[in-house]
């Protein structure tokens, strides 16, 4: 049985194409896979920052943040002292925040292998916040710092990739302590 003409004048053009390709030797693509960790190649760019001023004093802020990421399930990484408390990676399932928490990704290329999801909904993020006495209340800066599940193209492996936060993790906790304060909730703070 004889193939169709136009799968044979397709087949040729794709025969046509490799050969004019650019031979890559084998070797050579094998010392060129090293890929970058996801540290070296991620985007340098700072996190997005939310600040929100409330009546409240700082120590009555404090309390009620530390109740709060209790709550949510956010394990401090340090003992809270001071004006900031940061919390450890904890992962958040899909949409637990909404359907989409980061920046888009830089596009893939040699310097930046990684393929990710464009919105992100899954991952893992740690929190940051800074409470400072302002006039007669408190002012709160939250920042997250995301982690981004990928796949590395040169590696075929699965890695974490640093993400920019749009915002919208650190208004949803703004927003829940700003609940909180109004509601007189009682202040927990987390045990270690």
């Amino acid at each position: 049985m004889r193939a169709p003409r136009r799968s044979v004048v397709s087949l040729l053009g794709l025969l046509a194409l490799a050969a004019a390709a650019p031979r890559v030797d084998a070797q050579e693509e094998v010392s060129s896979a090293r890929s970058p960790s996801p540290a070296e190649s991620a985007p340098q760019t700072a996190p997005a920052e939310v600040t929100r001023e409330f009546a409240a004093d700082p120590a009555a802020v404090r309390a009620a943040l530390l109740g709060l990421l209790q709550a949510e399930t956010f394990a401090l990484a340090q003992e809270a002292s001071g004006t900031e408390i940061v919390t450890d990676f904890t992962e958040f399932a899909a949409n637990r925040f909404g359907r989409d928490v980061a920046t888009p990704p830089p596009k893939v290329s040699p310097t930046f292998p990684f393929y990710q999801k464009n919105k992100m909904s899954t991952g893992k993020a740690r929190l940051r916040a800074t409470i400072e006495a302002n006039g007669t209340g408190s002012r709160v800066r939250v920042e997250a710092l995301l982690m981004s599940p990928a796949f590395n193209r040169l590696t075929y492996e699965p890695a974490e990739i640093p993400r920019q936060s749009n915002g919208t993790i650190e208004k949803y906790f703004l927003d829940k302590l700003e609940e909180r304060l109004s509601a007189g909730l009682p202040q927990t703070a987390p045990s270690h």
